[in-house]
């Protein structure tokens, strides 16, 4: 019975990290689409939504 005890303990800590970079990526979305707002600049929500969702990652890999 012990292994799934690890099973879960894994699946929950991917759940946090998943939740913690879906947090990133949400802050990271509306940081940009204000930007864009700020300077008249309309773009589609699906592209500014992938953009950030690969620009997260890229952004931590160069800050480390």
């Amino acid at each position: 019975m012990n292994y799934i005890a690890g099973i879960a303990a894994i699946i929950l800590m991917a759940l946090l990290l998943l939740a913690i970079f879906a947090g990133f990526v949400l802050f990271n979305y509306a940081l940009v689409s204000m930007a864009l707002a700020f300077w008249g600049f309309s773009m589609n929500k699906t592209l500014l939504m992938i953009l950030c969702i690969v620009g997260t990652p890229l952004a931590f890999i160069r800050r480390g």
